[in-house]
């Protein structure tokens, strides 16, 4: 009983740390773009001043 129910336990435990890391990366891509349009207005108003 116990070897049948494993594999699903292991295969959601997967599924729920795969979705725990996701919000890390999406953090980490819209700080990224976050960084990178701060960065460019930062640029572009020291091209205006």
């Amino acid at each position: 009983m116990a070897l049948i129910l494993s594999p699903p336990a292991y295969l959601i435990g997967v599924h729920t740390r795969h979705l725990n890391h996701r919000p890390l990366v999406v953090s980490l891509i819209t700080y990224g773009i976050g960084l990178l349009t701060g960065s460019m207005v930062i640029l572009y108003l020291v091209i205006l001043i």
